[in-house]
């Protein structure tokens, strides 16, 4: 080579490059999902935040119950708990009250979360 002739070159075996990773579509993963918890995204929106103080989780594909997480807020509000037809609560603490038990319009049932996995000692045992 001349002078300001560049040579480059690799040293050693040849390898193959690793085929490409086929692109995820999240969008039809997410619809995909959807299905799966019997849930069509559109009958519920947003609003104009992303926090809500119920998000549905699971709804029974033949009843069309609805299982929901909620917060504190969401469990002393009744007229929320009412528009939602929420029936029963699972009060997973040790010392939120259970706001509308006497109301006779919810059932609930305390199971404390922490002292479950306190007592049973670790994460394996916890299920």
């Amino acid at each position: 080579p001349g002078m300001g002739d560049a040579v480059g070159g690799v040293a050693g075996p040849q390898s193959e490059a690793a085929p490409p990773r086929p692109q995820l579509d999240y969008d039809d993963e997410a619809r995909k999902l959807w299905a799966r918890l019997n849930f069509d995204p559109a009958s519920f929106g947003r609003g104009p935040t992303a926090y809500n103080p119920l998000d549905a989780l699971w709804r029974h594909p033949e009843s069309g119950a609805i299982f929901y997480v909620g917060n504190q807020p969401a469990a002393s509000n009744l007229g929320l708990l009412e528009r939602y037809q929420v029936t029963h609560v699972v009060n997973c603490t040790s010392n939120m009250p259970m706001y509308h038990e006497s109301s006779g319009k919810i059932t609930y049932f305390r199971f404390d979360i922490f002292n479950h996995y306190y007592e049973v000692g670790g994460d394996e045992d916890a299920v």
